[in-house]
C-alpha cells in the first residue's frame, strides 16, 4: 500500500498568507493595545483567522491522497473541511496514464499532474503529484511483475513514454 500527497508547493501560498494573518498584527500590537478592548478583540479575532486559516490549509493538504493498493487505485479529494469525495479505480480496469508537466516549476521540482483514464470507472485527476512517472512505473510494476524487469510500462501513452 502507498500513499502519494500533493507536492507541498500546493499549500505554499496559502500558508504564506496564513502566515501573514497571523504576524501582521503583532507589528500593531501597541496601537491595538492603546484601543482598549475593540483593539485587543480585533488583534485576538484577525491572530485566531490566521491560525485557523492555516490548520484548515494543512487539514485539506493531509486528506488529499491517492491510494495504491495492489488492486486498486483510491483517490480522497478534499474540497473544504466537511466535503470529501471518494473515488476507487480498479488497478486492471486502468486504460490509460498520462502526465502533464507545466512550467518552470514543474520541470524543476519533478511534480506533474496525473490523469488516469479507465473503462467504466471514469477519470483520476491528481494535480502536483511529486515523481508522477515514477508513480505510473509503481502501478505497473503492482499490475504485473514482469514490467519492472524490461523497464518498459503498458500504461504510457505515445505521448508520455519519451518525454521523461
Amino acid at each position: 500500500m502507498l500513499l502519494a500527497r500533493r507536492h507541498a508547493r500546493s499549500v505554499l501560498w496559502p500558508l504564506l498568507l496564513a502566515a501573514l494573518l497571523i504576524i501582521v498584527p503583532f507589528f500593531f500590537l501597541f496601537t491595538l493595545v492603546r484601543a482598549g478592548t475593540f483593539g485587543m478583540a480585533l488583534f485576538s479575532l484577525l491572530l485566531a483567522i490566521g491560525v485557523a486559516f492555516a490548520i484548515r490549509v494543512f487539514l485539506i493538504w493531509d486528506s488529499y491522497v491517492l491510494l495504491l493498493t495492489n488492486q486498486r487505485i483510491v483517490h480522497v479529494e478534499q474540497r473544504g473541511v466537511w466535503r470529501r469525495l471518494v473515488r476507487e479505480m480498479p488497478l486492471f480496469s486502468i486504460q490509460q496514464a498520462h502526465v502533464e508537466k507545466r512550467g518552470l516549476f514543474d520541470a524543476l521540482l519533478k511534480t506533474g499532474s496525473l490523469h488516469l483514464r479507465s473503462n467504466g470507472h471514469g477519470v483520476i485527476h491528481f494535480p502536483r503529484l511529486h515523481r508522477p512517472d515514477a508513480f505510473i512505473r509503481l502501478i505497473d510494476s503492482v499490475r504485473d511483475p514482469k514490467i519492472v524487469n524490461e523497464g518498459t510500462s503498458s500504461l504510457e501513452s505515445k505521448e508520455f513514454s519519451g518525454k521523461i
